[in-house]
């Protein structure tokens, strides 16, 4: 045997040995592509990443930019999910950007991920107070979550920053809707007139003590906010079906603000009395009995 046949051959046995059972391109590619879709599916949108900077670190502006630009277009063909993904890590290259939680909000919204988007956007108008974008998407995502209240601020401030057509119809319906919740709320607090007296609690409305006007409700007295979220927990189809018909109570169910309220305040005497004097939350509470003690 030659030299050169000699080589040839040892050439050959190491190719066989130690690339045979390496994988080809397109089994790399499929692999790459399980794992996107498996980092797609796995996305927590009630904690998507809202932007932190290391000690010490700065933001990657470029990079930030980058990548807001591949999940629009990601999302322009339809991929939702994986422009979520470039979107939240256009949001951690750039934290203080509200305009980064911007895109994120839009394509959120589109992907029917509503409070998510409202998450992300409260936070963007706190990062970018001058950003007309970000209170006009504030509004839509309120007006989507029957939060009229909520969408009408959002589209004025918005509007004050920037004019657009399509904000100021939303917001002139929006406006009727407020007036007519207030007229409602009117109707129920003049039909439901409760003479309060502490340590006793109302015969006018069923399960309601004192403690939900201010009150602090005696040691074995049941805690009203745990009654009611108990109520909401464990609600019957009808209910479900009238409670989801008025826009202030319905807005509240995607409300995680108000929920992580009303968790805390039946969680004891103690978060009852937290919470007994907050206004905005007993305005949310009284919403929220009102429609429930409505009769048919």
């Amino acid at each position: 045997m030659s030299q050169g046949e000699s080589a040839s051959e040892e050439s050959s046995s190491f190719d066989d040995e130690d690339f045979s059972d390496m994988p080809g391109l397109e089994q790399v590619d499929v692999q790459a592509q399980r794992q996107e879709m498996a980092a797609e599916l796995a996305i927590d949108f009630r904690d998507l990443p809202m932007g932190t900077l290391e000690d010490g670190a700065e933001p990657d502006y470029a990079h930030a930019a980058e990548l807001k630009s591949r999940a629009l277009e990601e999302a322009r063909e339809g991929h939702l999910r994986k422009a979520v993904l470039l979107a939240s890590d256009a949001v951690q290259a750039h934290p203080g950007s509200g305009l980064m939680l911007v895109c994120r909000a839009r394509i959120l919204i589109d992907l029917g991920e509503i409070s998510a988007a409202k998450r992300d956007l409260k936070l963007a108008v706190k990062r970018s107070p001058n950003s007309a974008s970000a209170y006009h998407c504030l509004g839509d995502a309120c007006r989507l979550l029957c939060d009229s209240e909520g969408a009408v601020k959002a589209y004025r401030t918005g509007l004050d920053l920037e004019y657009r057509a399509e904000s100021a119809r939303h917001l002139t319906v929006m406006e009727k809707d407020v007036k007519e919740q207030a007229r409602r709320d009117r109707a129920v607090r003049e039909k439901v007139k409760v003479d309060i007296k502490p340590g006793k609690p109302s015969s006018a409305i069923p399960g309601v003590h004192p403690a939900a006007q201010g009150f602090k409700p005696p040691a074995g007295m049941a805690n009203p906010f745990e009654v009611l979220a108990d109520e909401a927990a464990n609600l019957s189809p009808q209910m479900a079906e009238r409670l989801m018909g008025d826009n202030k109570v319905a807005s509240l169910f995607n409300d995680p603000d108000f929920a992580a309220k009303l968790a805390e305040a039946s969680n004891g005497p103690e978060g009852a009395a937290k919470f007994a004097n907050d206004p905005e939350f007993l305005k949310n509470i009284a919403a929220f009995m009102g429609v429930m003690g409505q009769k048919k």
